[in-house]
């Protein structure tokens, strides 16, 4: 049953490691792109997925109870890890294009992911 529920957040995982090594050089660029930080933007809605993803697939597993009633606990620790392992490989192999707003907007989107399930099941986790 866990990996049921949690088969989707773990190949939207897998999906985000490939992603985080594609280069946007030949993306043509316009100045609404620019304005809006596209990049940021992108960073942010991966790590609101994964998180969200997360706490739903924990939430409704039934293999271990623990992790159900901490499952926000728990994908909120493991997606900001994931995130902080994402940025690491990624100034390690591509210095040049590392940012630290890239991690702040991801770590922003795990917390908003979070913050998102908790106010769709609160009622469900207070029962």
């Amino acid at each position: 049953m866990f990996y049921r529920f949690n088969f989707y957040p773990f190949i939207w995982a897998i999906c985000m490691f490939g992603l985080n090594f594609v280069r946007l050089d030949g993306v043509p660029s316009h100045h609404i792109v620019s304005f809006l930080y596209f990049d940021k933007i992108i960073h942010f809605t991966q790590f609101f997925i994964l998180s969200f993803m997360l706490c739903v697939g924990m939430n409704k597993q039934h293999t271990y109870v623990a992790l159900k009633f901490k499952a926000m606990q728990v994908a909120l620790i493991s997606s900001i890890v994931y995130a902080c392992v994402l940025s690491s490989i990624h100034w390690h192999f591509a210095k040049e294009y590392f940012e630290i707003t890239d991690l702040l907007a991801a770590l922003l989107g795990c917390l908003v992911g979070t913050g998102i399930f908790y106010l769709i099941y609160k009622y469900k986790i207070e029962d």
